[in-house]
């Protein structure tokens, strides 16, 4: 490895700044223009054979990952060193409608990287199920067998045009699940996801999310321990899909568009919902059929949804396979401690009329605000059907 190493370059760099690593020295142009994947990976990789060292990339634009094919990584970080990366660089990826191309694949703990902002190539998403499986992925994080890597702190992650801007893939049991993620600024464009934590992590922060044209701002599965403030930007297909959850809380602040707010089986969830300005939709959905199971269901949610007057919200319940909503069959998975809780001006934008559905009983089951006593006698009654309390505040 070291044979392969500009060390000439490394020691300039130890004689004029310490253990200070910057990709110009092994060659990267930065002008965008010219592919500087080999440039950057070999001070990389110098950065993560010397303990306590850190990259600069500074705030130069890199073309990279015109060579790397689908599903591989541009860096590869692992090793027991830790990463400390610096600088506000733009990595433009080329290629990536057609193939999945990994930024950075972390396998490691203990890594700092203070800014990174990813273009792809412009496209516009059309069909889901084909975007989730090409495009640019900012950073991508897998936990090696048998041990889970911890302590993630990023700056800014901004993606335009891209699948993910951070996601935690593989992280169960056999693995290991990550932990303690911190995240400062998610900001997302024309891209299918934001933070995906679909197998954990737990314990993590994403301080702020913003999202323009994306299918999932915020996705989690299985997670212990976490929380995202959200900003949503128009043309919004998905907001915020939990499943198997724990203590979970997300704030979310609507603009127009079409959005749904999806809670599944999970427990211990706080979600405020600002702003909402154009029919939010609060959708419940879960694995399970059976009320006797009790590893499935809702246990201890609170909503609050704060909406201009004359917005409806809207409650109901959702195929948890297809996400269609689904007004015919009885909502059979158990229910606890649930409390919704609006804030509106007129007495008739309560819970939409025709989209209540149909839920089995639950128990200690809320809906307050200060017009649900006025709403429509339909819908009022279909709910304390099933075992909800409707008061006003």
């Amino acid at each position: 490895m070291w044979a392969m190493l500009a060390l000439p370059a490394l020691t300039g760099l130890r004689q004029a700044g310490g253990d200070v690593i910057r990709p110009s020295d092994f060659g990267a142009r930065g002008d965008g223009r010219n592919d500087d994947t080999f440039a950057l990976r070999r001070a990389v990789d110098v950065a993560l054979h010397i303990p306590g060292a850190m990259i600069d990339f500074d705030s130069a634009t890199y073309l990279v990952g015109t060579m790397i094919g689908h599903g591989q990584s541009v860096f590869h970080l692992a090793g027991t060193t830790g990463f400390v990366m610096r600088g506000k660089p733009t990595f433009r990826v080329a290629g990536t409608n057609q193939r999945q191309v990994n930024l950075f694949d972390i396998q490691m703990s203990d890594v700092d990287i203070e800014h990174i902002a990813v273009i792809g190539d412009p496209w516009t998403i059309r069909d889901m199920q084909t975007a989730t499986v090409r495009g640019v992925i900012a950073c991508i994080v897998r936990s090696p067998a048998g041990h889970p890597i911890t302590r993630h702190r990023f700056g800014t992650i901004r993606v335009s045009n891209g699948l993910h801007a951070l996601l935690y893939d593989s992280n169960d049991k056999a693995s290991g699940r990550a932990s303690n993620v911190t995240v400062d600024l998610i900001d997302v464009t024309n891209t299918v996801y934001g933070f995906n934590g679909a197998n954990a992590p737990d314990n993590h922060l994403i301080r702020r999310i913003t999202a323009n044209n994306v299918f999932r701002a915020y996705f989690v599965y299985g997670v212990n321990g976490g929380s995202a403030d959200i900003t949503i930007g128009p043309a919004y297909s998905g907001l915020f899909a939990g499943g198997t959850c724990a203590n979970v809380a997300v704030y979310t602040e609507s603009r127009p568009g079409e959005y749904r707010f999806r809670v599944g089986d999970t427990r211990n969830i706080t979600l405020n919902i600002r702003n909402a300005s154009d029919r939010p939709t609060l959708q419940f959905s879960t694995n399970s059929m059976r009320p006797s199971d009790r590893a499935q269901g809702h246990y201890n949610i609170r909503v609050t949804i704060q909406s201009a007057a004359g917005v409806t919200v809207k409650v109901a319940n959702v195929d948890s396979a297809t996400g269609v909503q689904d007004d015919t069959t009885p909502y059979a998975s158990p229910k606890q401690d649930i409390e919704i809780v609006t804030d509106h001006a007129k007495p008739w934008c309560g819970v939409d009329r025709h989209a209540f559905g149909l839920w089995s009983r639950g128990e200690r089951l809320s809906l307050r605000g200060a017009n649900f006593g006025e709403c429509d006698p339909k819908v009022r009654n279909a709910y304390a059907r099933s075992g909800w309390t409707i008061q006003g505040r």
